[in-house]
């Protein structure tokens, strides 16, 4: 197995102080910035001590830069202090610059496919990804992961397994499913994640989060729900959740709006939903992408809402 090599802790920990320092240079630095750098400076002692100690440099730093300003006949402004803050990456974050320059040019692979069709293709390790409707995303393969991003849609992976024992992780939005030698789903609506495993497992977990992971095995289904910002896994028919790649949609108790979020991924019309909150309505049925009228009609009479048309649109109102 090929491992990357582990630098020495207060190197790590001094690039992440550097980081932070670089980051909150910027004259309007965002709240969930400076919030998240306090947490931080509070988690270990030393992240302060690690700062202070680049705050101190950095003000050498920017004095050696504002002589070289003068003599280059350069006002002391944002030049200036970029050039400082340059020379505190380039003492500091040397590696990070590097790790960075290897990054890009990892080999990368991206797939998409449009409203309603289906398409199957090959990873370059050898597993087989089934993509749904209007789905895209992207393969980067290192030398110690295999890293899939599924930035909208559905897909279904057969994961190949490999002696290196790299480890096949798909991040879907705010959740990261890891592969445990296995053949799962992964759709993302939004922010909302559904992971159903029909061969082996997966460890679901939010990403950024130390704790919280969830253990999903063969046959279950895992939700994350952004607005509680919880998983729940529940047992489940495999076959209709997969019911897709047979160019259907079948919907067990899921909020109205997701619902109508993939409902989009294979609908010929586009539906749109204007002034009325459907996440607390629940759905369960099938939806046949050639019987959207149908289908309209008996939501129409089983919810509080009006669904009227305008040109290639679908509109959703209240019902008033």
């Amino acid at each position: 197995m090929t491992r990357e090599r582990v630098q020495p802790l207060d190197q790590v920990r001094l690039e992440a102080a550097a980081q932070w320092w670089v980051r909150l240079q910027g004259a309007e630095s965002p709240v969930d910035d400076v919030s998240a750098w306090f947490d931080w400076l509070e988690t270990e002692r030393e992240n302060r001590e690690a700062y202070l100690r680049i705050q101190e440099l950095s003000l050498r730093l920017q004095a050696t830069a504002q002589v070289k300003a003068r003599r280059s006949s350069l006002r002391w402004d944002r030049r200036v202090g970029a050039l400082a803050a340059s020379m505190l990456i380039m003492t500091v974050g040397a590696a990070v610059l590097w790790r960075m320059h290897i990054a890009m040019q990892r080999p990368s692979l991206t797939l998409s496919t449009p409203i309603a069709a289906l398409e199957q293709a090959p990873l370059p390790d050898g597993s087989i990804v089934s993509l749904g409707g209007a789905t895209s995303l992207k393969a980067i393969y290192t030398e110690a992961l295999r890293d899939i991003r599924l930035e909208e849609g559905e897909a279904f992976f057969e994961v190949h397994h490999e002696r290196s024992q790299r480890p096949f992780v798909v991040n879907a939005g705010p959740v990261a499913i890891q592969a445990l030698g296995t053949a799962f789903n992964v759709r993302k609506t939004g922010q909302r994640v559904t992971v159903t495993v029909t061969e082996g497992g997966v460890q679901m977990s939010r990403v950024g989060a130390v704790r919280g992971t969830v253990a999903v095995a063969t046959g279950e289904q895992a939700t994350y729900d952004p607005r509680s910002d919880r998983f729940q896994v529940v047992a489940v028919d495999t076959d209709r959740a997969l019911a897709w790649r047979e160019r259907r949609l079948e919907f067990v108790d899921e909020p109205l709006d997701a619902v109508i979020a993939n409902v989009n991924r294979y609908s010929p019309r586009h539906i749109e939903v204007r002034d009325v909150n459907l996440h607390s309505h629940f759905y369960t049925g099938t939806f046949h992408p050639d019987k959207l009228e149908e289908w309209l009609i008996a939501i129409e009479r089983a919810f509080p809402i009006d669904i009227h048309s305008s040109g290639e649109r679908v509109i959703i109102e209240s019902h008033r």
